[in-house]
């Protein structure tokens, strides 16, 4: 999996050491850690999924991933600042 995520970060153009490490995303995608939210979590998993699948449901999406929201709280207060930035 890690060669995988490699390939994927090079692709986007980020480093490798910005990215969640494992425990980090399980962390975050289970809606634990500092300021988890297991409700948002579940969409973010859910989004993930469609994104990689299908289309995305932007609107439920934006609240998740806007400035100031979930995946914004989670990354600060859980030191993944830099992933981040570079979504």
């Amino acid at each position: 999996m890690k060669l995988y995520n490699n390939f994927i970060a090079k692709k986007l153009g980020i480093n490798i050491e910005d990215c969640f490490t494992p425990e980090q995303y399980t962390l975050f995608i289970t809606g634990n850690g500092i300021g988890g939210n297991k409700e948002a979590a579940k969409l973010v998993d859910q989004t993930i999924r469609i994104l990689t699948n299908t289309a995305a449901p932007t609107r439920q999406v934006n609240s998740i991933i806007a400035p100031g929201g979930y995946l914004n709280k989670w990354c600060l207060q859980n030191n993944a600042k830099k992933i981040y930035i570079y979504i």
